[in-house]
């Protein structure tokens, strides 16, 4: 009876394994999936226009976004 149990504890922590690996691996192929079907982080922002704007309507602006940052 000994021999058996052992035997079946064996086969079970395998299988136990072999599926631990199979959900890791499917996990896995998921992450890839969602990088490969989110957009560049770069492209889903507008770039930012360089404009002829004044020096002090320059800094006013970057202090305005340096406000919202925080």
């Amino acid at each position: 009876r000994l021999p058996q149990l052992a035997k079946s504890l064996g086969q079970t922590r395998k299988a136990f394994k072999e599926g631990m690996r199979e959900a890791e691996e499917e996990e896995r192929i998921e992450q890839e999936q969602k990088k490969l079907q989110t957009p560049p982080l770069a492209a889903t922002f507008d770039t930012p226009q360089v404009t002829s704007l004044s020096e002090e309507e320059l800094l006013t602006e970057m202090r305005r976004r340096a406000e919202v940052k925080q």
